[in-house]
């Protein structure tokens, strides 16, 4: 995750006030992804998690 401007290849998200940008292909490839802030006592900051429809192979 990083700060960064928009080129051709993101696809430009709005959700809750912040604005996202997701590589096309990634997006296409992911089956989209899930992006969560968690302010747990073991896990604080971002969790970012692709919605892939592939099943696992383990």
């Amino acid at each position: 995750m990083a700060l960064d401007e928009p080129k051709d290849e993101d696809e430009v998200m709005q959700s809750k006030g912040f604005r996202l940008l997701v590589d096309k292909k990634l997006l296409a490839q992911s089956g989209g992804v899930e992006v969560e802030y968690l302010t747990g006592p073991f896990r604080k900051g971002f969790q970012i998690k692709g919605k892939s429809n592939v099943p696992s192979a383990c």
